[in-house]
């Protein structure tokens, strides 16, 4: 047998053509074969471009990717294909143990540990990801009512909480502890005036002279607690003297940013203990087309790179890009959705909450489309937050969802 095999030509293929690695004729292309550039230790069946080598593994959940993924979960920069942003990475935690299934959502602040707290309309809500720990506070723990309707998480650890009360107390400031508990340092109390009877969104200044200051939309519009002062200052409106706030954001400059039922006010506060109109306003206009008597109920603020965007309830949203002088800024209207409920700036886009669930507008484009970040986002999106790692937040019924990467 081994005499006749030497003693037969060698096999060969037609023109164009050689043998592959299973001893077959293929068509010759000049090229070496081509393997899969996916050079991850896992078991990915991905087709994918991918030319670099990852940083991280894969995780364990990548199931069955559509074809076109540009990155991998826990892709940092790959030198090769990957040219697109990391893939979205979603979770859910269901909080309906302690807040039960229907609980509103009023208010939602992260923490700089990650620690989630929510006002809502079963009590203050507190939620730690990393260790799955949760609780729930009422009157019991110190909150003057149950159902608390602003929250913030402060950069110095404290946590400050608004209610729909009476003039004698509007909230709390707390300093949480690691055993779950709350210490009370101090109440919110406007006693300037008896007119100041409820809390409806709170804030804290990043930047400019009033870093560190809270601000606080109130029912006789935008109040503040001055942090170098430790004083409260109320209360400040243009023109309606019972115009609910519910939107408080902040530009680089330093300005703080009002929206209400009635209009849109820009305030540039000095840090002297006295916020008053005649001196702090700095502008203010009503930003869609309508009679300053008509009720607009802006209810969310956010801003980043010089524009301010604001939600409506009853007319869809504004972008208004900031100008330096008074009067300057141009606004631009979007109409669809029509109703907003929450209003975030995360990385290119803007999110929107609605009772429809979330929309996400391309601040390059302008095209709005409807996400459903894998069906666990579920509806109402009554809140979003943005916290300090950069994921995005929302409420949904009975539990909170994290979203990272690229929505």
């Amino acid at each position: 047998m081994i005499a006749l095999l030497l003693s037969c030509e060698a096999p060969t293929c037609d023109s164009g053509q050689k043998f592959n690695a299973d001893g077959l004729c293929v068509q010759d292309t000049g090229r070496p074969p081509e393997a899969d550039a996916d050079t991850d230790s896992d078991s990915d069946s991905d087709s994918d471009s991918d030319t670099g080598s990852d940083s991280v593994p894969d995780s364990a959940a990548d199931t069955a990717d559509s074809g076109s993924d540009t990155a991998d979960p826990g892709d940092t920069a790959d030198s090769g294909g990957d040219t697109g942003p990391v893939e979205l990475v979603v979770e859910s935690f269901d909080l309906s143990a302690t807040l039960g299934s229907g609980a509103a959502w009023y208010g939602l602040s992260i923490a700089a540990d990650g620690t989630a707290w929510g006002a809502t309309s079963a009590g203050l809500s507190r939620f730690h990801p990393s260790t799955g720990n949760a609780w729930l506070y009422g009157t019991a723990d110190g909150l003057y009512t149950a159902d608390p309707r602003a929250v913030v998480a402060h950069g110095d650890g404290t946590v400050w909480v608004g209610h729909h009360a009476d003039d004698s107390r509007q909230g709390e400031h707390f300093q949480p502890n690691a055993d779950g508990t709350l210490t009370a340092l101090g109440l919110v109390d406007f006693d300037e005036t008896s007119e100041i009877t409820g809390v409806y969104r709170m804030r804290e200044q990043p930047y400019g002279v009033g870093a560190g200051d809270v601000w606080m939309g109130t029912n006789e519009g935008l109040c503040l607690w001055d942090a170098d002062l430790d004083v409260f200052q109320e209360h400040a409106h243009p023109t309606h003297p019972h115009s609910y706030s519910r939107g408080v954001a902040f530009t680089e400059e330093g300005d703080a940013w009002n929206g209400d039922e009635y209009q849109l006010s820009r305030w540039r506060y000095t840090n002297d203990g006295d916020l008053s109109t005649s001196a702090d306003l700095y502008e203010y206009w009503v930003p869609w087309p309508v009679d300053v008597e008509v009720p607009i109920y802006i209810v969310d603020l956010d801003a980043a790179d010089g524009i301010v965007w604001a939600a409506s309830s009853v007319y869809g949203y504004a972008r208004v890009d900031v100008a330096a002088d008074a009067g300057a800024s141009v606004t631009t209207l979007f109409d669809e959705p029509s109703s907003v409920l929450a209003i975030r700036v995360y990385n290119d886009t803007v999110l929107l909450g609605t009772a429809d669930g979330l929309f996400v507008h391309d601040i390059a484009s302008a095209i709005v489309t409807s996400w459903t970040g894998d069906a666990v986002l579920g509806d109402p999106i009554q809140q979003i937050a943005v916290d300090s790692a950069g994921n995005a937040w929302f409420t949904v019924p009975g539990g909170l969802v994290r979203a990272s990467g690229a929505i």
